[in-house]
């Protein structure tokens, strides 16, 4: 389309809602989820990459919620924790619902 980098990495980060260093580290970790992903035939092997995800972040949030003293980590912390386990929640229900 003719876009800079820095344009596309603008309109990623507001699409997803996420910072643009975010998107700069995705785009240079791809080499190590990125094969993962294109190899959609192994199914399983794709949905047990994204649930050990979200669990490393909810298990992250969980350790910054009970070892901070400061209320604004420890809500922002729960807030983390929930969109993780419904996130997780889509991932192991989705699947299920589409047969």
């Amino acid at each position: 389309m003719g876009l800079s980098q820095p344009e596309i990495v603008k309109q990623v980060s507001q699409k997803f809602q996420v910072s643009a260093r975010s998107v700069y580290r995705d785009f240079q970790l791809r080499g190590h989820w990125q094969p993962v992903l294109l190899q959609l035939k192994d199914r399983d092997k794709v949905m047990q990459k994204i649930i050990n995800r979200y669990e490393q972040i909810y298990e992250r949030a969980a350790f910054k919620h009970v070892t901070s003293q400061n209320e604004n980590v420890q809500v922002g912390a729960l807030k983390i924790m929930l969109e993780a386990t419904g996130k997780l929640a889509e991932v192991l229900l989705l699947p299920d619902l589409a047969k």
